[in-house]
């Protein structure tokens, strides 16, 4: 039993760091007048947030915040296969969040067994214009806006939509916040 718990230990650190090689670490990303700023603390040595950001050829920034249901090795799973996702969208020269969302939910929805497993997910969209907001069951997004006598203040975004796993139609609301 001893050494099936020593590779089991082996495996879960083997996990951790594969984990952990798909997590940003604490990041700014600085696009045409918009700075974006991350930061993650896991809970647990594997688990299912996730966080993760791209620039699109346009200048536009996405930042995508999830949470896979659930705790663990299980929770980790889908936000591997979520992270799986993400990466396949880098290499088309299009981002279009319905449609990546949709894939999302259409993938998840492919699994089988009887376990219930769902994510939230929030994707925000910066323009120099604009950010849209786009949430499948995930918190508002706040944003901190530089008013107009130099101080700060925050916006809430309450975007609206289902979360991945629970019902098929995802009927997502997006918010805007013109910049």
């Amino acid at each position: 039993r001893a050494s099936e718990r020593l590779a089991l230990d082996r495996e879960m650190e083997l996990a951790r760091q594969i984990q952990d090689s798909y997590m940003p670490p604490p990041t700014t990303l600085i696009g045409e007048g918009v700075s974006v700023h991350t930061y993650q603390r896991k809970y647990h040595a594997l688990g299912g947030d996730w966080v993760a950001m791209r620039q699109l050829p346009d200048g536009r920034v996405v930042v995508l915040v999830a949470d896979a249901s659930g705790k663990g090795i299980q929770a980790s799973l889908v936000t591997f296969a979520l992270h799986s996702l993400w990466a396949s969208a880098l290499a088309e020269p299009e981002f279009y969040p319905v449609g990546w969302l949709s894939h999302v939910k259409q993938t998840r929805k492919s699994w089988r067994g009887s376990t219930l497993q769902t994510m939230t997910i929030g994707l925000a969209v910066i323009s120099d214009e604009e950010l849209v907001y786009y949430s499948a069951g995930h918190i508002p997004c706040f944003v901190a806006v530089a008013g107009e006598s130099g101080g700060r203040y925050v916006k809430t975004l309450r975007a609206s939509g289902n979360m991945v796993g629970v019902v098929d139609d995802l009927s997502l609301v997006p918010a805007r916040l013109d910049l």
